[in-house]
């Protein structure tokens, strides 16, 4: 607070000092860190001293956590400045640099609120993409994914079809470049197609997922993908159905109306407007199912609250300690999207105190219906691009020149104002629905009694 106060007028100019600030910029205390950069922004002036002492913390071997702190929080507030640019562009694309400095860097840049991506950091990110240490590969390819840096797509699909490389990564590089690239490979598809199984790694599942919602497949790649996720608890229909439907032919109508009205069948409910688009995009020959797909989609809702009662005995006499290997196992996948304590993924809300603040029905009905309650700042947007493509997600962080959106895996894409031709609120959660049939009622009777016990 004193920092901000000898910044306000009517003090004397000058009352403050540079050094004051940015010394408390790697304090331990959060508060204080995030007021001396608060303090920071509003004077740019400021950006010799700044450049000082990123200048000293880069060339130390090994930083504190404050300091990594500071190093990310410094960088973030100069980054206009063309001198810190070309300082964490240097640090980024040095191989002989600490990995763990690389990686830091690199996820410093993937949250620039930067207009225009400075060429320095493109260059840098191009080196790291190449390094031969795996993480800041790794590190490397992300943000290449959130920024969206179309002069990197050849070393990403070069990346995304080396054999040698782990599938995680391979499918970040094919996540990083579908909005403009979704056109699959035989060989690229296969390896999406082989994540969408029960026993693969439910992060690796939903990565799939999202990267296959962003292709346009070949008539033999759709029969497949729609052969594949018949049963497909994790993946919701939501995700998939941009793609299937700019793919479908009269060829493959039949398959896309047996996926949408199983999907239907087993617990995914699209709100109207959204059911209404889906039916315009159906092949000519399949638009005469248009009234038996609605007959499913009502069916459906007058079945949701049945479906409450026939799990309500479930909130009693459940094992917490079987419940808890079912929130952390492939089946349920749910640390994948939840934070419990340090553990778990940003997704969705964190469920550390879950018990305490929500009752039982409530929590057996945010799984079983997962759209009818969706928690504050988590609610998912569509968002249709000057490209025409469609994108699903809940808003991570924006500004006046961009949008970034985090998808059901928890990756993040920005986009431009300028690409965004329109968006919308999206009637479903980005929880998939049908959690309860991926899971026997004793499993899902002992998870209810996990959730419950977090106080």
């Amino acid at each position: 607070m004193a920092l901000v106060l000898l910044d306000q007028p009517p003090r004397p100019k000058g009352l403050l000092k540079p050094a004051d600030v940015i010394d408390r910029v790697s304090s331990a205390d959060p508060e204080l860190r995030q007021a001396a950069l608060r303090t920071l922004r509003s004077h740019p002036e400021w950006a010799d001293q700044a450049l000082g002492l990123l200048r000293q913390w880069m060339a130390k071997p090994a930083l504190t956590a404050e300091e990594q702190a500071g190093l990310r929080d410094l960088s973030v507030a100069f980054q206009g400045q063309k001198p810190v640019q070309d300082l964490v562009a240097l640090g980024i694309g040095d191989n002989s640099a600490p990995a763990e400095r690389r990686v830091l860097l690199l996820e410093t840049v993937a949250q620039s609120g930067l207009a225009k991506l400075p060429d320095s950091w493109r260059d840098g990110l191009a080196k790291a993409i190449t390094s031969p240490d795996l993480k800041v590969r790794g590190q490397a390819v992300r943000t290449a994914g959130v920024l969206q840096v179309p002069q990197l797509d050849d070393a990403l699909a070069r990346l995304a079809e080396g054999k040698g490389e782990p599938a995680e990564l391979r499918i970040e590089a094919l996540r990083a470049v579908a909005l403009r690239r979704p056109k699959l490979a035989d060989g690229a598809f296969d390896l999406l197609l082989a994540q969408l199984d029960d026993q693969a790694d439910p992060l690796l599942r939903l990565a799939a997922g999202e990267v296959l919602g962003r292709s346009q497949f070949t008539d033999a790649q759709l029969a497949g993908l729609l052969k594949k996720v018949r049963g497909e608890t994790l993946v919701a229909p939501s995700v998939l159905l941009p793609a299937v439907l700019r793919s479908a032919t009269d060829g493959s109508a039949l398959a896309v109306v047996e996926y949408l009205s199983e999907s239907l069948r087993t617990g995914w409910r699209p709100g109207e407007a959204e059911l209404a688009k889906v039916l315009e995009k159906l092949p000519a020959s399949a638009r005469g199912k248009a009234d038996s797909i609605r007959a499913l989609w009502k069916q459906a809702g007058e079945k949701q609250r049945a479906r409450l009662a026939e799990f309500e005995p479930l909130l009693a006499g459940g094992d917490v300690q079987r419940g808890r290997q079912v929130f952390f196992g492939k089946k349920a996948a749910c640390i994948t999207c939840h934070k419990i304590g340090s553990e778990g993924g940003p997704v969705g809300p964190d469920l550390t105190k879950l018990g305490a603040i929500r009752a039982g029905r409530d929590i057996l009905e945010s799984i079983v219906l997962p759209s009818s309650t969706i928690a504050q700042g988590f609610d998912p947007y569509l968002v249709a691009t000057t490209e025409g493509r469609i994108i699903t997600g809940v808003v991570a962080r924006q500004t006046g020149d961009a949008i970034v959106l985090r998808d059901s895996c928890g990756a993040e894409l920005r986009l431009r104002r300028d690409q965004v031709q329109e968006m919308t609120r999206a009637p479903n959660s980005v929880m998939p629905e049908g959690l309860e049939r991926a899971i026997t009622r004793e499993e899902f009777r002992d998870l209810l009694a996990f959730l419950q016990s977090l106080k």
